[in-house]
């Protein structure tokens, strides 16, 4: 069992969520094992429909996994990871955050999508950069866009950047 600290969170901290870190163990647990009734109920063809409507949950979480690791590789020396909490009475989660030896930040959201509004995205995420970490960088990562922008990265870039830092 594996478990993440908001980035922004002292080691020790209470704050945390548990999670299986093996990517194939994760899938198992959580998309095959639940439907093995169905399995051996001689109805595979409804559990293997269900995973798959449920696939692309599991692909978002792989991906932003990816994502990180690719902020890791593009800027070393930041402290990365995910970021939640509360903040003006309400709940955020950032899925990629960096924070420099500086203290300056970097920001990133994450799409398991086709067609994702760059720019649309990248608003909504400057919206969401904490008091006091200011953005020296936001990236969006998704499958596709409509329109690329600086910043914007899809599955090619991200493959590619963790590819060649051997991550």
């Amino acid at each position: 069992m594996g478990h993440e600290i908001p980035v922004l969170e002292p080691p020790k901290a209470r704050k945390r969520l548990y999670h299986i870190p093996d990517n194939y163990l994760a899938f198992w647990f959580g998309y095959v094992q639940p439907r093995r009734a169905l399995v051996e109920q001689g109805m595979g063809g409804a559990a293997v429909e269900e995973v798959k409507a449920l696939f692309p949950q599991y692909m978002s979480r792989v991906y932003e996994q990816a994502a990180r690791r690719a902020v890791q590789a593009l800027h070393p020396g930041y402290r990365v990871g995910r970021q939640w909490g509360k903040a003006g009475g309400k709940t955020y989660e950032i899925d990629v955050m960096a924070v420099g030896p500086r203290g300056d930040a970097i920001y990133g959201e994450v799409k398991w999508s086709e067609a994702v509004d760059c720019a649309g995205e990248k608003e909504r995420l400057r919206e969401k950069a904490l008091p006091g970490l200011k953005p020296a960088a936001l990236y969006i990562f998704a499958k596709s866009y409509r329109r690329r922008g600086p910043g914007c990265l899809d599955l090619a870039d991200v493959e590619r950047i963790v590819e060649a830092n051997g991550i």
